[in-house]
């Protein structure tokens, strides 16, 4: 439904909203129900990544996602952790806690609570949020590694490989777990195009090599057709794929 008659990076905005608007309205019938809840969340990143909004609504969208996370989380502490940890016999509620949906739930938060981190200013509130987004994404890795095709590798990936490693601030970055982490998802998901990308963005700061393998894992994802539901998001790797290349090209003049 989201990506109804995208054919670019750029959504729809009608699509989009009404996913979203169909899982407000399923939570409302379906409070306890965890799926419905990282579905949620998906589509708010959808709609915030991927369609031509305004500015103004784009930031109400990203508070929105954001208290969405906060509550998808408290739902899991409050429906599905003190559910696992009685002894007493499964209610209803525990029915809609599988270890898929929490681990997905943990990873489209994490994904939200980084969009909302990046609209903030203050140095304190991005640390903090860091931290509980390197949380989440390695509760997300550590319950099913195979969230969104490899989606937790790459989240954590990208915040080892980006975020400045301060003593007692970020101490829990390790640019050494940058490259294992896109190896471990592209061993399970070699196809993805996301996969792809970040081992050829990681190879270009390699030896030269490997910086001269990363051109060919470019021009593979830049000779391909985005197709199905994640055509969108398919585009929009085509298009970092491109800008990656160029950077390349003229590094090499």
């Amino acid at each position: 439904m989201r990506a109804e008659g995208s054919t670019s990076r750029h959504a729809l905005i009608d699509p989009a909203n009404n996913a979203l608007l169909a899982y407000n309205q399923a939570i409302i019938v379906y409070p306890d129900t965890i799926a419905l809840h990282w579905k949620r969340l998906r589509a708010f990143h959808f709609l915030i990544e991927f369609v031509d909004i305004a500015d103004s609504s784009r930031t109400d969208l990203i508070d929105r996602a954001k208290n969405a996370a906060d509550g998808a989380l408290s739902k899991i502490e409050t429906i599905c952790n003190k559910s696992l940890q009685s002894s007493k016999k499964k209610t209803s509620n525990t029915l809609d806690c599988s270890p898929s949906d929490i681990a997905r739930t943990y990873f489209w938060s994490a994904i939200n609570l980084g969009i909302w981190s990046r609209s903030q200013d203050a140095l304190t509130t991005k640390v903090k949020t860091a931290k509980r987004i390197f949380h989440y994404a390695e509760k997300a890795l550590a319950i099913d590694p195979s969230v969104d095709r490899g989606g937790s590798q790459r989240l954590l990936s990208v915040l080892h490989g980006t975020i400045p490693r301060i003593p007692f601030v970020t101490g829990f970055v390790d640019k050494n777990k940058e490259m294992p982490l896109i190896d471990d998802a592209l061993e399970t998901f070699p196809n993805h195009p996301g996969n792809r990308l970040l081992k050829a963005k990681a190879m270009m700061n390699q030896e030269p090599s490997q910086r001269d393998s990363s051109r060919s894992i470019l021009e593979s994802i830049l000779d391909e057709n985005p197709h199905g539901p994640w055509r969108v998001e398919w585009y929009k790797v085509r298009a970092m794929a491109n800008k990656l290349l160029n950077k390349k090209e003229n590094m090499s003049k």
